[in-house]
């Protein structure tokens, strides 16, 4: 794997000289990475469904060899490489062009290597990488992490897992899970008992590997409303809102995995460094109810209700020296009812949802922070009618007012706003779907824009907070529409990239119709980013939309 490969006690040039950033128009058509003189070769960022934005930094401590010839064509011999992919569900790991097999076939998942590269410093040198296939499987309710190991021996080792390895016993508080339930489209439970679900590949180095922890429902959760403008009704993608990180472990691989006669009941050891409570940011619920009671003149409603988090985990990453580095936030959400009835007065109706948002950096300071509300009032005033006043505030962009008046109204509003909080498990801020006051079925409430900020992990060494601005609906008589995005300061390998970046797409009709948010392509390449491990240069933006991005 590496471009220096000691191989039975000779080192010898092997691998791909070629280095840069990789461009991949989409799925179906290969990329190129652009060298230094200018010169490309043909290298992939994305293969099948597999993304490899996620970037590993690969360094046994080899020294650069020089070859006058590759280096006239724009190319250099490194001691290191970088490893792309992993991620969600699969561990494979490329490197090189990973177009060709080594025998020149058409690239399949088995070439030119599969598996990730261990190593230990205690080997003599010069040291060669042992390639290790991990899978994580479940069988008759109970969870392995099977390893099939390679380079001569090939044997399976396996380890089990429970949710205590993982941080997810009992203890841990509730949470916001995702469950696809055998469909295309997500549905959101509530409670404590979780499943685990994936363990998501943040990092190898060495003999270590970093997993993000995911989980889904578990026994005696209760469902609960998506966050609006993410579901199927109001018009997603399969994926649905984004899902957060539940926990953080390492998993430690002793050198006797390659020696299949071996006692293996401890060659794989896991240890929690987030639980649950940590990932989540010491997740605080508040309720507030200051309601009337019964027999009172005036009949009210006061109800709130506050979810707090601080210093949550959103991606994590080994750094050079395998020191474990993390971006994480700061997260408030909450929703207020009010209602007041003085009868043959006024009848008033106000709801409010915000999400206060902050992106920090792993030492904890802020980068950047996002504040999105939306805010509901309805007015019914006997022999003057009905008024209808709806609000949007987000940072960074102007208030989104809109009113509806009828003053021939009679009997009160008839309200039903989304008052909903979104507890700690969803990686998405808020969403402000529009709300829809319909007088025989037409929309009163001129059609306001959709909002959506996210938590963005945007690979695994790099995330941002991000802005999506969607008309409600197509203009008339077209089939295309135009969506705003904003990208901020984002937190990487080696630190920040400051500014803030934004894009106007075009969205098609007959492609899309109503999908919002970013779920729909390429908006979904918006929240998507790839950090170079050695320079941490950053791919980002209005190049993500262009291409599918990684470096080499």
């Amino acid at each position: 794997m590496n471009q220096l490969m000691p191989w039975d006690g000779v080192v010898v040039r092997m691998g791909w000289p070629w280095h840069g950033k990789i461009r991949q128009p989409n799925n179906d058509l290969a990329g190129y990475v652009t060298l230094p003189n200018g010169a490309t070769r043909p290298a992939i960022a994305y293969y099948g469904n597999w993304p490899m934005n996620h970037t590993h930094l690969f360094d046994m401590g080899l020294p650069d060899q020089d070859d006058q010839q590759v280096e006239e064509q724009g190319g250099k011999w490194w001691g290191r490489t970088i490893l792309r992919g992993g991620g969600n569900y699969d561990y494979q790991l490329y490197y090189g062009g990973a177009t060709t097999s080594a025998e020149g076939q058409s690239y399949t998942g088995d070439a030119p290597f599969r598996g990730l590269p261990l190593w230990w410093s205690s080997d003599e040198e010069p040291r060669r990488p042992l390639y290790v296939d991990i899978y994580l499987n479940v069988e008759q309710g109970s969870y392995y992490l099977d390893f099939w190991t390679k380079g001569g021996t090939i044997h399976a080792l396996r380890k089990k897992i429970t949710l205590e390895d993982v941080g997810q016993g009992a203890g841990q508080p509730e949470c916001a899970v995702k469950d696809l339930l055998g469909s295309n489209f997500d549905y959101w439970f509530f409670g404590e008992n979780v499943k685990l679900d994936y363990l998501k590949l943040l990092g190898v180095y060495r003999n270590r590997l970093l997993l993000g922890v995911v989980v889904t429902q578990g026994d005696g959760m209760r469902q609960i409303d998506p966050p609006p403008g993410t579901s199927v009704v109001s018009g997603s993608s399969p994926s649905g809102a984004p899902q957060g990180l539940y926990g953080l472990v390492e998993v430690t691989i002793a050198p006797d995995i390659r020696d299949p006669e071996a006692d293996h009941s401890q060659t794989v050891t896991i240890d929690v460094i987030e639980n649950r409570q940590a990932a989540l940011g010491n997740p605080v619920h508040q309720v507030t109810d200051e309601s009337s009671q019964p027999g009172d003149p005036i009949e009210t409603t006061l109800y709130r209700e506050e979810w707090n988090q601080t210093s949550g985990l959103l991606t994590a990453w080994y750094d050079a020296q395998g020191n474990i580095q993390t971006a994480r936030y700061n997260r408030r959400h909450y929703a207020l009812k009010e209602y007041r009835n003085e009868p043959g007065v006024t009848t008033r109706t106000a709801t409010e949802r915000s999400s206060e948002v902050a992106l920090l950096s792993g030492s904890g300071s802020v980068v950047d922070s996002t504040v999105l509300t939306e805010q509901f009032e309805a007015i019914y005033i006997p022999g003057t009618g009905l008024q209808i006043t709806r609000t949007v505030k987000c940072t960074g962009e102007p208030d989104d007012v809109t009113t509806y008046t009828d003053p021939d109204h009679t009997g009160g509003p008839v309200v039903t706003p989304p008052t909903t909080t979104f507890p700690p498990g969803m990686h998405i801020v808020n969403t402000v779907a529009t709300y829809q006051w319909l007088v025989n079925d037409e929309n009163m409430l001129a059609n306001q824009d959709q909002h959506q900020v996210w938590l963005a992990a945007l690979s695994n060494n790099s995330a941002a907070i991000c802005h999506i601005r969607d008309p409600f609906d197509y203009p008339e008589g077209q089939t295309t529409t135009t969506v705003s995005v904003r990208q901020g300061p984002a937190v990487r390998l080696g630190g920040v990239t400051s500014g803030t970046v934004t894009d106007t797409l075009t969205k098609s009709k007959p492609a899309h119709e109503y999908r919002r948010g970013f779920f729909w392509e390429p908006a979904d390449r918006w929240v998507r980013a790839s950090c170079n491990p050695i320079t941490g240069e950053l791919s980002r933006g209005p190049e993500c939309i262009q291409y599918l991005t990684s470096w080499v």
